[in-house]
């Protein structure tokens, strides 16, 4: 997602970041925010379990975390940049 290079807000997002025992696909440590972009494997119900614990996780070490899909980000990209925005303009820092 080109669109994270530009700092949205200020903000430095890294790609593909380990945390735990997890690759977040991209990640703000300065506030704690991971944007998880989910392919169409996605939708099968033993993975949607899997995002659910993996998420669990993740909030539990204090990250939170957005969640979006390819399809999105290819077809609606503006709407999942304001998304973005958002949460980042309700973070204080």
């Amino acid at each position: 997602m080109g669109k994270l290079r530009l700092k949205p807000l200020g903000f430095k997002f890294r790609r593909q970041h380990p945390i735990n025992l997890f690759i977040l696909d991209f990640y703000c440590h300065k506030i704690k925010l991971s944007i998880e972009i989910d392919g169409g494997y996605h939708l099968t119900k033993e993975q949607q379990t899997k995002d659910k614990e993996r998420t669990k996780i993740i909030n539990e070490l204090g990250i939170r975390e957005i969640r979006t899909t390819n399809k999105d980000v290819k077809d609606n990209i503006e709407k999942v940049m304001s998304k973005i925005h958002k949460e980042l303009s309700n973070c204080s820092v």
